[in-house]
């Protein structure tokens, strides 16, 4: 980053430059992934001599880059980058580019060889966010504890999740499993029957995986994206203020636990999206 002085985009091309030069071997390929930088920016770092991708997607300022890849399952706002990017960009558009951690690839390939009968009978997963400032899990807590699930329930808590004392108490008495901050999810993305989440990047993660989620958004664009979710048959959509209804709750848990739980070609999202945008990138590099 540029030293003293105010932010700009021209200042951070010069910063990044000089960045570049100082490696070993030039890079092939920069990835900007910043809603405060547009084409000026592209094209000083290009004189670099590396290929510019672009992550975007807000599709509201000219990019000039020769990859464009937005992974968003809201696809809206695609029809825009014809007229913000160049001829030679190409545009990779859609969850079949979404950017998910390597485990999810692996957890995909792990769930695959799981029998049903044990899919069946997996865990349930409770996460409200990494923050949860709410306490949605708290309240959620009660509701799937006396639920019918049809196996253990799993819940898991944000570092930042000031609530973390209460819930490890709740589910030491019933008998359910905790974490806070797991990082190894592998194990439970692989067996889980069902989840109940925000609609952020887990629950994204959780639909690549056919995992059928109780999305509880907590903003306009995370309920744009689960309606999404819901179309595609493995979600079901409810608002945070609906959980004060107890009948409501519950219909809603047991319409989550009639969803399809196998693996199936038609996910709201490709749990290989990253090696796709990678295979591109190395295959187009002359």
């Amino acid at each position: 980053l540029p030293e003293g002085g105010d932010w700009t985009p021209a200042g951070d091309a010069a910063a990044t430059l000089r960045a570049l030069a100082t490696l070993p071997q030039p890079p092939r390929w920069v990835l900007d992934d910043h809603y405060g930088l547009g084409a000026e920016w592209h094209r000083a770092v290009a004189t670099g001599g590396a290929r510019i991708a672009v992550l975007d997607d807000l599709a509201d300022r000219p990019l000039d880059g020769e990859v464009l890849i937005d992974q968003n399952a809201v696809t809206e706002r695609h029809h825009r980058y014809p007229d913000l990017t160049p001829g030679r960009c190409t545009h990779l558009l859609g969850p079949r580019y979404t950017l998910l951690r390597r485990d999810v690839r692996l957890a995909a390939q792990a769930r695959a060889a799981v029998p049903p009968q044990a899919l069946a009978h997996g865990p349930t997963l409770l996460f409200m966010g990494g923050a949860d400032a709410d306490g949605l899990t708290l309240k959620l807590l009660p509701w799937l504890s006396g639920a019918a699930l049809p196996g253990p329930l799993h819940v898991l808590a944000g570092a930042m999740n000031r609530h973390q004392a209460a819930l490890e108490t709740r589910c030491r008495e019933g008998g359910h499993g905790f974490d806070v901050a797991r990082r190894d999810l592998l194990p439970l993305l692989a067996s889980a029957r069902a989840a109940v989440v925000a609609c952020g990047m887990f629950a994204v993660e959780l639909q690549a995986l056919g995992v059928p989620c109780l999305l509880l958004p907590l903003s306009d664009i995370q309920r744009q994206v689960a309606e999404g979710f819901v179309a595609h048959g493995r979600a079901v959509l409810r608002s945070p203020e609906q959980l004060s209804d107890a009948a409501a709750t519950a219909r809603a848990i047991d319409e989550l636990l009639t969803l399809p739980f196998h693996a199936s070609d038609t996910l709201a999202v490709a749990p290989d999206g990253a090696s796709r945008v990678v295979k591109h990138l190395i295959e187009s590099t002359p």
